[in-house]
């Protein structure tokens, strides 16, 4: 599944006897809670725009998880479950 607004699964592995999931995927730098902790303490605060560019992101992932066949449900989506990587786009 490939969206701008989405975290590629490069991998993955289910350990049956260890009942466990492994996902490997892009390293990002933060989640968004951490960013935005991170920019308050700054000089830099984030911004009314930031903020509503990032939700609005964040919404097109998950409206691109709901048109697949069958759709994907995120179930967890919160602030710690938004993904940050320096210079790009801010993902799922």
């Amino acid at each position: 599944m490939c969206h701008e607004n989405l975290l590629a699964i490069r991998s993955w592995k289910v350990d049956r006897k260890e009942r466990s999931i492994w996902v490997v995927t892009d390293r990002m730098h933060w989640d968004a809670k951490q960013a935005v902790q991170h920019l308050s303490k700054s000089n830099n605060p984030v911004s009314h725009a930031k903020v509503l560019e990032v939700a609005f992101k964040a919404a097109r992932g998950v409206a691109h998880l709901h048109t697949r066949q069958p759709p994907v449900i995120h179930r967890d989506l919160r602030l710690v479950n938004v993904l940050v990587r320096f210079l790009s786009p801010w993902r799922l």
